[in-house]
């Protein structure tokens, strides 16, 4: 360790240049930084109720789903002509998106898609709950009947009160593509919102929080470095008055984070929720080391 030290105070200058050349290299390699927002990435593996989880998706197919409540607490509730044609729209707009799985009419769930499977003398039936929106009041109630006769549906496509249904739609994986999609769907509700009726739309499932994760996580990190980096400048100049007494503490922390986040990128580490406040904590103690180093640099040359 001696002897490099002495390597680097014998040559400064080119030290300086191969290092701010390393960091340029490693910093290059920021743009392909991967966000992770998938909840089951920050657990362990090995646990027994992850493997459970994932023997299960496998077996039964089970894909997380973006959940789309439709609410209406008017009397009635969601057996109108006005409520049911906007779950029928809704569900063909879904799944006409590009990052919407939709591979049959029935993969986005709803009243518009979901089978109704009854039992007959020579066997079952299986035909659509609503084929078209019924619009005579005699066709609503028959409506309404036969979907409380179904114990299968009830309290997961619609409610018990019969004020809420539900609409299911799986999303492609990637996080880019869902977000995408997410803003797609954000906007087809915020188009009927605008109408002004009765209904009350709602949107939740785990790849909403995803997103929701991911956009979080880039507006926070954009928020709060450069609040941290003024905080820093700032005690920096209190501390030393002077531009080598900002300049060389801030420029070693700095690189500390590009070097951090750069090695990251490089060997595919993930940023995770957690991880995002990394640079902001590394900045902090960067700092704070800089500045006993420097000040006893400052006593020792007086």
């Amino acid at each position: 360790m001696k002897k490099l030290f002495e390597l680097v105070t014998k040559f400064p200058k080119t030290t300086l240049i191969i290092l701010i050349g390393i960091t340029a290299l490693i910093g290059s390699q920021l743009p392909t930084l991967r966000m992770e927002t998938d909840a089951e990435s920050m657990m362990p593996q090995s646990h027994p109720a992850i493997i459970y989880n994932d023997q299960a998706e496998e077996i039964f197919g089970i894909q997380d789903a973006v959940i789309i409540g439709i609410v209406n607490e008017t009397p009635g509730g969601i057996f109108n002509f006005g409520t049911l044609r906007l779950v029928k729209w809704l569900t063909e707009k879904l799944a006409s998106l590009d990052g919407v799985v939709a591979v049959t009419d029935d993969d986005v769930m709803s009243l518009a898609t979901i089978d109704n499977i009854s039992g007959t003398d020579f066997g079952f039936d299986v035909a659509l709950f609503m084929e078209e929106v019924p619009e005579k009041p005699s066709e609503m109630a028959t409506l309404k009947k036969i979907i409380y006769e179904n114990d299968m549906y009830v309290g997961s496509v619609v409610s018990e009160d019969g004020t809420a249904t539900a609409i299911y739609a799986e999303l492609e994986n990637g996080l880019e593509n869902r977000s995408k999609t997410y803003k797609q769907i954000k906007g087809l509700i915020a188009e009927e919102m605008a109408n002004g009726g009765p209904e009350k739309i709602y949107i939740a499932g785990r790849p909403v929080l995803e997103v929701t994760f991911g956009e979080y996580m880039a507006e926070d990190m954009q928020k709060m470095m450069p609040l941290v980096t003024l905080v820093v400048i700032l005690v920096l100049f209190i501390t030393f008055r002077s531009l080598a007494g900002v300049l060389l503490p801030f420029s070693v922390v700095m690189g500390s984070v590009i070097w951090a986040m750069g090695i990251m990128t490089i060997f595919k580490v993930p940023l995770f929720t957690i991880s995002t406040q990394m640079p902001v904590i590394l900045v902090a103690v960067g700092t704070a080391y800089s500045i006993h180093i420097l000040n006893k640099y400052f006593q020792e040359r007086l």
